[in-house]
């Protein structure tokens, strides 16, 4: 067991931070509004380093077993949501995960690098200054077996079905049929006589 996961483990006991068995975590992350933290983490789950977690109040975050966080992966709760990520998906590096709303990701997705999923975003009317216009928020669900390319965008609403490949740079809303292939905003039926 290396040291990160030691002092981690140590620091989630003071934070009553309940995680599972052959929890590895590789190196320096980080925890912000830790007064709100309400973390869960399942078994054989790694943690890459400077991960990012932000929490604000009543908000959670549920990490199932054999969950990989990849390096610089941030993770921010609000508005009283949860993000779930089920048993064996792998969030890859750098990708930001933004939840307003409930964002689910299901089990053995595959998300590639420098992806963004948001259940958030800004109003936006003429004549008054984006901060002030408030946010919008809506759940944002994927389902089991789905590969996000690298670089994809999900916005706040969407709902992707199972056994789905969105491709590298797609910047998706909506809802996604299972078993279909989006590329550069084409859906396409993956055909069952493929090899």
């Amino acid at each position: 067991m290396n040291f990160y996961t030691i002092f981690y483990k140590i620091l989630f006991k003071f934070l009553k931070i309940k995680h599972g068995k052959n929890l590895k975590i590789y190196g320096k992350i980080f925890i912000e509004n830790k007064k709100y933290c309400n973390l869960e983490i399942g078994n054989n789950v790694e943690i890459f380093p400077f991960v990012h977690l932000k929490f604000y109040k009543n908000t959670k975050i549920k990490i199932n077993d054999n969950v990989k966080l990849d390096y610089f992966t941030r993770l921010v709760v609000a508005n009283s949501s949860q993000i779930t990520i089920k048993s064996h998906s792998k969030i890859g590096k750098s990708t930001v995960i933004n939840a307003g709303a409930n964002i689910t990701i299901g089990e053995k997705n595959v998300i590639a690098q420098n992806c963004s999923i948001n259940s958030s975003s800004h109003n936006f009317r003429e004549k008054v200054d984006i901060q002030s216009q408030g946010y919008n928020h809506k759940e944002v669900i994927l389902k089991n077996d789905i590969w996000l390319g690298a670089n994809v965008i999900i916005n706040p609403g969407t709902v992707i079905n199972e056994h789905t490949v969105i491709g590298a740079g797609c910047n998706i809303k909506g809802h996604i049929e299972k078993n279909s292939i989006v590329k550069n905003d084409i859906k396409l039926a993956i055909s069952n006589n493929e090899n």
